[in-house]
């Protein structure tokens, strides 16, 4: 029969081999320690007090780039005012202050900015790395990247991605909107079938909708020119 281990010795044994590590390699033990105390004061620096104060000056920063926004005035916005000091345009807020929620948001206002300029390719561009918080800008988000790609002539990316907006949500009255546009999308690029399916999740799905109440006439036509080929 073997004999068997005595825990205490076992304890002692690692409890040795421990010190011996340890006086061997003092200074990188040290070193390491050190290294980890420092990572971790960062990260809690970063968390308690950098990003706060960056995601405050990031909003302070993106204010009048609405506000532009909001006015229409999409290249202001997009580029800045230069005749106000300061004016921040949402191209500025995301490449200053990265990281940050403002940053986040100012790809989406930028996205739309450069759609409604007519630069597809960089509204999708920042359509694409904007990062919705919630499903209506998901949806949305979508939506406007369909348009973005049906101006480049991408049919197929375009019609994915208006579909994709009617699966970001299912809000009585953002969801029905975003069914009728994907409906009539595809029924515009013939694909009539597809077409029916968006407009009949109109009627059936949300029957109380301002898009329900004439969507009858959509269908018709759509299954009209279906049963005619």
């Amino acid at each position: 029969m073997s004999k068997e281990t005595d825990p205490l010795e076992s304890l002692q044994s690692v409890y040795s081999k421990s010190t011996d590590f340890y006086s061997k390699n003092k200074n990188l033990v040290i070193g390491i320690s050190i290294a980890v105390i420092a990572i971790v004061g960062l990260l809690l620096y970063g968390k308690m007090k950098w990003l706060p104060e960056r995601e405050a000056n990031a909003q302070k920063a993106m204010y009048i780039s609405v506000f532009h926004f909001e006015q229409d005035s999409f290249k202001l916005a997009l580029n800045g005012d230069k005749r106000m000091p300061g004016a921040q345009g949402f191209k500025d807020v995301i490449n200053n202050f990265s990281f940050t929620d403002a940053a986040n948001l100012s790809k989406y206002y930028a996205g739309i900015c450069e759609l409604k300029t007519g630069n597809y390719a960089k509204a999708i561009e920042y359509l694409d790395s904007y990062k919705p918080k919630d499903e209506l800008l998901r949806a949305q988000t979508n939506s406007l990247l369909g348009d973005a790609y049906s101006e480049k002539g991408n049919t197929d990316k375009a019609l994915g991605h208006y579909a994709k907006s009617t699966e970001c949500t299912t809000n009585s009255l953002i969801a029905p909107i975003l069914c009728l546009k994907a409906g009539m999308a595809h029924e515009k690029f013939n694909k009539k079938e597809e077409a029916i399916k968006f407009y009949n999740k109109i009627k059936n799905e949300y029957p109380f909708s301002e898009q329900a109440q004439q969507i009858d006439k959509y269908i018709y036509r759509a299954s009209a020119s279906t049963s005619s080929k």
